[in-house]
């Protein structure tokens, strides 16, 4: 795959990822921040804005090279952390959370 599409591919999936992450911080948080602490829920738009905060702050966007630099392996680790990861944390969330009750 050439690696202008490649780009092209990270740039469409860009806004998805975020959005997606988002709502999935917002679901964090009712779960366990909002019960935890007595504060209020946060909508998608919040979830994106702090989820971004911390990555931010975290400094989680600098990672290090896992050895495959094609093109392939790079796609796969973006989707890898910005889509499937967020999914894995959402199941494991809300089975935990079942417990709080």
């Amino acid at each position: 795959m050439k690696t202008s599409t490649v780009i092209k591919i990270a740039f469409a999936l860009t806004i998805p990822a975020y959005i997606w992450q988002g709502f999935v911080f917002s679901k964090m948080w009712k779960w366990f921040i909002a019960p935890s602490f007595g504060v209020g829920q946060i909508s998608v738009a919040a979830g994106v804005g702090l989820m971004l905060l911390c990555s931010m702050v975290t400094n989680r966007g600098s990672k290090s090279s896992d050895g495959d630099d094609s093109n392939y392996g790079i796609l796969g680790s973006a989707i890898g952390t910005h889509f499937a990861y967020p999914a894995l944390v959402l199941v494991i969330g809300f089975i935990a959370s079942r417990f709080m009750q």
